[in-house]
């Protein structure tokens, strides 16, 4: 009978300790039905983490649509959403050649530039901003001007910029200059006919969607005396037989455009120089890096304008 008593007495003990060891158990760890987790927040949390299509799988997005061979491929997120995308060239980059321009996102594959349209001189992905890269294509058929073809993503959704611009390039940050083709490095007297290709630099604001142009206001040949330099920038021009004409600050009071001319066996030469202020100064702006004196060094030749977009 005791026998019998400890027998009973031992399985309750073992059956209180099983009761208590599975109480301690679900506290430290909960089953997984205790906590419901919906599809909703999955496919959220999937969508962060995604980053597209692989430059791979582009790549064969774009091959599939065209027999010519890739030459370069630009991968990357232009837009910031975490999701890269590309443009890929055909043929040889930098030569008169049959170019394509494709794009390709986890969302559309496209060409965006014809074979036999133009040639494709150069590419530009310039990063603006904290998030979106730009995608620049300098193009040309052969002559003395290029067009510059310009895209950019927005939503996911590739958007081809709308403005004419001809060597659109990064300067620094948000800011850009582009070149303005015209055919007024000198004029016939007797004619008035004017001649000679001109390519003159101006300066542009990306604002996320389109460009704004940094826009010139006119000052007096007097006011250029009140930047040390000044003056004797202004006696060299005259020294060199030069008349100067209208003069025009832009790019936030940093960069000064000084038209000039020379009357030379019946013919007008156009020139201009060009200066960048700094603290107060005033020193050649010589972004090509040319030797000689002010004209030689600074001129891209021609008439600067206030602006060329209204």
């Amino acid at each position: 009978m005791k026998k019998r008593v400890i027998i009973i007495i031992a399985a309750v003990v073992i059956i209180l300790a099983a009761i208590a060891a599975g109480f301690l158990l679900s506290d430290k760890t909960p089953m997984a039905s205790d906590k419901t987790v919906s599809t909703e927040e999955i496919s959220s949390k999937t969508e962060v983490t995604r980053t597209g299509d692989s430059q791979e799988a582009l790549m064969q997005k774009i091959s599939a649509l065209t027999d010519r061979k890739i030459a370069e491929n630009f991968y990357a997120d232009y837009d910031g959403d975490g999701k890269n995308e590309l443009f890929a060239v055909t043929g040889e980059v930098g030569e008169l050649d049959d170019n394509e321009i494709w794009f390709a996102s986890e969302s559309e594959t496209k060409n965006i530039l014809s074979s036999g349209a133009l040639s494709v001189y150069e590419i530009e992905t310039p990063k603006v901003g904290n998030k979106q890269t730009l995608f620049i294509a300098e193009c040309g058929g052969g002559g003395s001007a290029t067009a510059s073809k310009w895209f950019y993503i927005k939503d996911g959704k590739l958007c081809e910029g709308e403005q004419f611009f001809s060597c659109l390039s990064q300067y620094e940050g948000n800011d850009f200059t582009f070149v303005s083709h015209a055919f007024d490095e000198g004029k016939d007297i007797k004619t008035h006919q004017k001649t000679g290709h001109t390519r003159r630099l101006y300066f542009l604001k990306w604002n996320g969607s389109e460009f704004e142009e940094y826009r010139g206001r006119k000052i007096s040949a007097n006011e250029l005396k009140e930047y040390e330099n000044g003056e004797k920038i202004l006696n060299e021009i005259k020294n060199l037989g030069y008349t100067v004409d209208d003069v025009f600050i832009r790019y936030n009071d940093s960069i000064i455009n000084i038209n000039i001319h020379k009357e030379d066996g019946g013919f007008i030469n156009y020139e201009n120089v060009n200066l960048k202020v700094e603290n107060g100064a005033l020193t050649p702006f010589n972004p090509y890096e040319n030797d000689g004196n002010i004209v030689e060094k600074t001129s891209f030749g021609g008439i600067y304008s206030e602006g060329i977009f209204e």
